[in-house]
C-alpha cells in the first residue's frame, strides 16, 4: 500500500512539474502581447513619459495619488530606449520571478512542494491576467517579497549578521512604499519582527524582573523618534499625495467612512474582502459568474479562515513569524481599503498559498479532505487556470484585431484608430491619453520613433490626418 501510494504521489509530482513548464512557455508568449493599457496603466505610464519630457511625475498636469516607484522604472526604459509592450511584459515577468524565487525559500523552510506552490499561484487567474498589463502590482509583489524574505532571515539569525539582513529589510520595505501605498503593511511587520527577536528583551518582557524598566527606557527613546520621523514624512511629497490631497487614499476613505458610517463601511470592505478572496479561492473572476456571487462569498470566508488558521501557524515557526506579521496587517490595512479589487492581492499570492499549506498540514493525512477534497479542488483550479491562460493568448495573438477581443470595449475606438486595421472609428470616443501612449509603446501603432516628435508641451507622437487629438 505504501509503495502504491508513494508511486502515485511520484506521479502527481511529475504531472505538476510538466504543467508548470507549460504555464512558463504560456507566460513567455505574452511578451508578444501588444500593449493592454486600462485607467490606471494609463495613469501610470503618463506619469513616466511626463518625467521623461521633464515636467515631473504628472497626469494631464497634475500630481496623482500613485507612487513613483513603477513610473520610475518605466522612466528607465524611455531612457534607454527600450520602452515597448514587449519590454513592459518582460519586465512583469522579471518581477514575478523573483516572487517565486522567494515563495521557493518559503516552501524549502517549511518542507512544502515547491513546485505545486509555484504552479498554483502561476495558474491563479489574477496572475494570468495581470502578467500583460503594464501595472505596479508585480513590482510591489517582487520588492515586497524581499522585504518579507530578509524580515525572515533576521528572525532566524543571531548576533550582529541578523542587522544586515535588517538593513535589506528596511531598504526594501522603504522602495516597496514608493511602488504601491500599501506597502504601508510592511512595516508594522518588520517592527513587531525586530521586537519579538529570541535575542532581544523585548521578546521576555513578562519574564524578566527588569523588563518594566527596559520598556519604560525602550518606550521613552522609541516615542520622540516615532514623532520626529512623522516630521519629516509630513514634509514629503509623499505624504501629501497618500494624505492630504483631495483624491488621496485617505481623504477617500474619510468621505466614505463619512458616507456610510463606520459600522456601514467596515461591513461594506469585509464583505469586498469576502468577494476578493472568494475570487482568489475558485480561481474565476465574479464579474463573468455573477450568478455564482453566494459562492464567492462562502468560498471568500473558508479561504480566511484557512489563511488566519495557517498565521496562527506560521507564529511559531522562528524562520517564518514575518510572514504571518506581514499579511495580519496586510489584512489590517485592507479592512481599511476605501476600494475595491481582487488584483490588490496579488501581492499575497505568495503568501497565501503558503499559509494554506500550513493549515492544511495540520488535518489528519488519511481524512477525506486530504485524500479527496483538496486534490479535486487543486485539478479544477488548474483547469480554470487554463482556461485563463487560453484566453489571454488568444488576445496576445490577436494582432491588429486586439481592439475587438481586449477589455470591456472602453477602449475599442482608440486601438481601431491607433491600430489602422480598417474598421470604422467613432473620433469621439477616441481617448487622447491612451492614443498617445500607443504611439510611444506600441510598435503596431507606429511607436517608438515617434517620442522624440512631442512639442514643448510634452505632448506625444505625431499628429495624423484627422488626428482627434491635435
Amino acid at each position: 500500500m505504501s509503495a502504491s501510494l508513494s508511486q502515485q504521489h511520484s506521479l502527481a509530482r511529475r504531472l505538476v512539474r510538466v504543467f508548470c513548464a507549460f504555464l512558463v512557455v504560456a507566460y513567455g508568449i505574452q511578451i508578444a502581447s501588444p500593449l493592454r493599457l486600462n485607467f490606471d496603466a494609463g495613469r501610470l505610464l503618463t506619469m513616466a513619459v511626463s518625467q521623461h519630457h521633464g515636467h515631473g511625475y504628472l497626469v494631464e498636469g497634475k500630481v496623482d495619488q500613485f507612487p513613483v516607484g513603477y513610473p520610475f522604472v518605466v522612466r528607465a526604459l524611455l531612457k534607454t530606449g527600450f520602452a515597448s509592450s514587449s519590454t513592459l511584459c518582460l519586465l512583469n515577468l522579471v518581477f514575478l520571478a523573483i516572487g517565486l524565487w522567494v515563495l521557493r525559500a518559503w516552501c524549502h523552510w517549511t518542507a512544502n512542494s515547491t513546485e505545486l506552490a509555484v504552479t498554483l499561484v502561476l495558474s491563479s487567474w489574477l496572475t494570468v491576467k495581470s502578467a500583460a498589463i503594464p501595472l505596479s502590482e508585480l513590482l510591489y509583489f517582487a520588492v515586497s517579497s524581499l522585504a518579507v524574505y530578509f524580515a525572515c532571515l533576521f528572525s532566524s539569525q543571531s548576533g550582529t549578521t541578523k542587522w544586515w539582513s535588517f538593513l535589506c529589510c528596511f531598504i526594501l520595505s522603504i522602495a516597496a512604499l514608493q511602488c504601491r501605498s500599501v506597502g504601508l503593511a510592511l512595516f508594522p511587520a518588520v517592527f513587531l519582527t525586530v521586537i519579538l527577536h529570541a535575542d532581544h528583551l523585548f521578546a521576555r518582557v513578562y519574564i524578566r524582573s527588569r523588563a518594566k524598566r527596559v520598556a519604560v527606557m525602550t518606550l521613552c527613546g522609541v516615542v520622540p523618534a516615532l514623532v520626529a520621523l512623522f516630521l519629516l514624512v509630513q514634509r514629503m511629497d509623499w505624504y501629501a499625495t497618500q494624505f492630504s490631497m483631495k483624491q488621496s487614499y485617505f481623504q477617500s476613505l474619510l468621505t466614505e467612512m463619512g458616507q456610510f458610517g463606520i459600522i456601514g463601511f467596515i461591513y461594506k470592505n469585509v464583505c469586498f474582502r469576502l468577494s476578493e478572496f472568494g475570487q482568489l479561492f475558485l480561481n474565476a473572476p465574479q464579474s463573468k459568474l455573477l450568478w455564482l456571487s453566494p459562492a464567492f462569498y462562502v468560498s471568500g470566508g473558508l479561504l480566511w479562515i484557512i489563511a488566519l488558521r495557517g498565521a496562527k501557524s506560521l507564529v511559531n515557526n522562528r524562520n517564518m513569524l514575518p510572514v504571518a506579521l506581514y499579511f495580519i496587517s496586510y489584512s489590517a490595512l485592507m479592512i481599511a481599503w476605501p476600494y475595491y479589487d481582487t488584483r490588490f492581492w496579488l501581492p499575497m499570492l505568495s503568501v497565501l498559498v503558503i499559509l494554506c499549506f500550513s493549515s492544511i498540514r495540520e488535518i489528519t493525512p488519511d481524512s477525506r479532505i486530504r485524500k479527496y477534497m483538496i486534490p479535486a479542488w487543486i485539478l479544477c483550479y488548474f483547469a480554470l487556470g487554463i482556461v485563463a491562460v487560453g484566453y489571454t493568448t488568444r488576445i496576445t495573438l490577436s494582432g491588429k484585431n486586439f481592439s475587438e477581443v481586449y477589455a470591456d470595449g472602453n477602449l475599442k475606438m482608440t486601438y481601431r484608430f491607433a491600430f489602422e486595421n480598417g474598421l470604422p472609428v467613432e473620433m469621439s470616443k477616441v481617448q487622447c491619453r491612451h492614443l498617445r501612449l500607443l504611439r510611444v509603446f506600441e510598435p503596431l501603432a507606429g511607436g517608438g520613433d515617434r517620442l522624440n516628435t512631442s512639442d514643448a508641451a510634452g505632448e506625444i507622437g505625431g499628429h495624423l490626418q484627422g488626428d482627434p487629438c491635435d
